[in-house]
């Protein structure tokens, strides 16, 4: 039997009773046609996830409770957080939903020189953007959901206070291959890391040229040529492969 997995924030939560209102009820009650001891699985902003039983709807709002708690390890031992250039909206959509799944840790969306402009509705596109990464989390049962910040300039998020991060830049026609990059990453301790990818157009030579100033290291995928919404999947698996702990 399949068990629904929803998102709840633990303000909702009243021990042993969890609370599902809003679009997470609507789908329950209304798409899923929820009864009192229909089993759900819901999961919350800190990473935990539930086994709970319906015990009560009421109006818009369904009432679950706590059975146990579930334990099995689904989120990456490795920290991955996506710089990517503005794209086509569909292509955002397709790159948020896929890195998502792939274990995606964060997105920064940027401005570069040839990236696209920033939307005219940014606040709606984010909202958009955060329920692509929610409804990519559940399908994958992560129990973390990515979050999007706001969109800056790339020059902006180089000047950030520097962390213990690996800091790497796609570049096809640059850059040593990933093995040796990798190969040479393995060797230091940091798992977290901080991938830029560029627009269709790649980074502009100045913006290569800034990139390594800060400490990124160029990387390049092999010898195809992969379009932006291929290239940050495949560095999430290739990283995924290389680095993840059993």
């Amino acid at each position: 039997m399949t068990i629904h997995r929803f998102f709840v924030p633990t303000s909702h939560f009243d021990s042993p009773l969890v609370s599902l209102r809003g679009e997470e009820g609507y789908h329950l009650i209304k798409i899923l046609r929820a009864k009192p001891g229909m089993k759900i699985a819901v999961f919350t902003e800190k990473g935990k996830e539930y086994l709970c039983e319906v015990v009560k709807i009421k109006g818009s709002e369904a009432f679950a409770e706590i059975k146990e708690e579930l334990t099995n390890r689904v989120e990456p031992t490795v920290y991955i957080e996506i710089i990517q250039a503005m794209v086509k909206p569909a292509k955002m959509d397709y790159i948020i939903q896929k890195c998502t799944e792939l274990g995606a840790a964060s997105f920064r969306p940027v401005l570069t020189k040839y990236s696209m402009s920033r939307p005219n509705q940014e606040e709606k596109q984010l909202k958009r953007w955060d329920r692509i990464a929610l409804e990519a989390a559940k399908q994958s049962e992560r129990r973390k959901v990515p979050p999007i910040y706001s969109i800056i300039k790339l020059e902006q998020i180089l000047e950030e206070p520097g962390e213990e991060m690996k800091y790497l830049y796609l570049d096809a026609r640059a850059g040593e291959h990933s093995r040796e990059v990798l190969g040479k990453l393995k060797d230091t301790s940091a798992n977290r890391f901080r991938v830029a990818v560029g627009p269709e157009g790649g980074f502009s030579d100045e913006e290569k040229k800034v990139l390594q100033e800060k400490g990124y290291l160029p990387i390049n995928l092999g010898p195809r040529i992969l379009r932006t919404e291929t290239a940050g999947p495949a560095i999430i698996a290739i990283l995924l492969h290389e680095f993840e702990k059993s």
